[in-house]
C-alpha cells in the first residue's frame, strides 16, 4: 500500500482536489494552495505504512506537517469541519485508490492508516484551535487597550474643565446652584475614570500573565512626542498649560514605539494636571 501512495500520489491529490473544491472555503484556491502540506501528508502515511509500526505513529506527525495544515487553513478562512473533512475526503480516496487495484484495506495496514489520519486530524485541529483563540485574545486586548486610551485623554479635558469651571463659580453665592452642578460632574468624570484606569489594569494584568510581546523596531522619538503634544493640547488649553517639544530632532529609539507612547501620554498628562498656568517641557 505504501508504494502504491507513493506510485499514484499525482492521481490521488487530483482526485482528492476534486471533492475538497466542493468546500466552499476551498472553491477560490489555486492548486498549490489547495495542495498546501497534503503531499507531505502522503509521504508520511506512506513511511508509517512501509514501517508497520503503529507506536512511533505519534512520535512521528508531532514535528510533520499536520499542524502547519491547520495553520494554513485557519489563515485562509478555512473552519474546522472543512479542516477535519479534507483529511477524511483523502481518507475516503485512499480506500478508493487501493480498491481500484484490487487491494483490501484490512488488518494492519488499516489500522495503521487509521491511527495516522485521527493523530493527524487532532493534530491540525489542536493547531487551528489554538492559534484562533491567541487570536480573539489579542483583538481583545487591542481593543480594550484602544477604548480606554482613547476614553483617557477626553476625560483628562473634561476634568481639567471641571477644575477650572469650579474655581470661576466659586465666589459667587448666586451661582450655587451651577456650583453644585459642576461637583457632580466632577464626582462623575471620576467615576469615569476610574472605570478606565480599571480596564487598562485588568488589561495589563492579561496581558502579563499570558506573556507581553514586545515589538521593537527604530523610529524617531521627536514625531511620536510631537503627535502626543497635537492630541493633549485641548487638555492643556484648559488650564492655560505650554506644551513644549524639546526632544532633539536625530534621536532615534529602538524601541516598541506603542508601548512608549502610553507612557508619555501619561506622563505628560499627569504633567499637565499638576502645571496650571505653566509650562511641561519633553525633552
Amino acid at each position: 500500500m505504501a508504494t502504491l501512495v507513493r506510485q499514484e500520489g499525482a492521481a490521488l491529490l487530483s482526485h482528492w482536489r476534486q471533492q475538497v473544491k466542493q468546500l466552499s472555503s476551498a472553491q477560490h484556491l489555486e492548486t498549490p494552495a489547495l495542495n498546501d502540506h497534503i503531499p507531505h501528508f502522503l509521504e508520511e502515511l506512506a513511511n508509517a505504512l512501509q514501517s508497520q509500526s503503529r507506536e512511533t505513529i505519534p512520535e512521528a506527525l508531532e514535528g510533520s506537517s499536520p499542524p502547519a495544515h491547520g495553520l494554513q487553513r485557519l489563515q485562509e478562512a478555512f473552519d474546522l469541519e472543512e479542516v477535519v473533512a479534507e483529511y477524511n475526503i483523502l481518507r475516503g480516496c485512499i480506500h478508493d485508490l487501493a480498491e481500484k487495484n484490487g487491494l483490501s484495506l484490512q488488518g494492519e495496514p488499516f489500522h495503521i492508516m487509521n491511527r495516522v489520519f485521527d493523530q493527524a486530524i487532532g493534530l491540525a485541529v489542536q493547531t487551528y484551535a489554538t492559534e484562533r483563540a491567541l487570536e480573539v485574545q489579542r483583538r481583545r486586548e487591542e481593543y480594550l487597550a484602544f477604548v480606554a486610551h482613547d476614553l483617557r485623554t477626553p476625560l483628562n479635558a473634561i476634568s481639567l474643565a471641571t477644575r477650572v469651571l469650579e474655581v470661576t463659580f466659586r465666589e459667587p453665592s448666586e451661582r450655587a446652584e451651577s456650583a453644585q452642578m459642576l461637583k457632580t460632574l466632577g464626582r462623575n468624570v471620576q467615576h469615569l475614570q476610574r472605570l478606565v484606569d480599571k480596564i487598562i489594569e485588568e488589561n495589563i494584568n492579561l496581558r502579563t500573565e499570558t506573556g507581553i510581546k514586545l515589538e521593537r523596531r527604530e523610529f524617531d522619538l521627536w514625531p511620536l512626542v510631537e503627535a502626543l503634544i497635537h492630541d493633549l493640547r485641548p487638555v492643556a488649553g484648559t488650564g492655560s498649560t505650554q506644551l513644549i517639544n524639546e526632544v532633539p530632532h536625530h534621536l532615534v529609539l529602538y524601541a516598541d514605539a506603542s508601548l512608549l507612547r502610553r507612557v508619555f501620554q501619561n506622563l505628560i498628562a499627569n504633567a499637565i494636571k499638576f502645571t496650571p498656568r505653566g509650562k511641561v517641557l519633553i525633552k
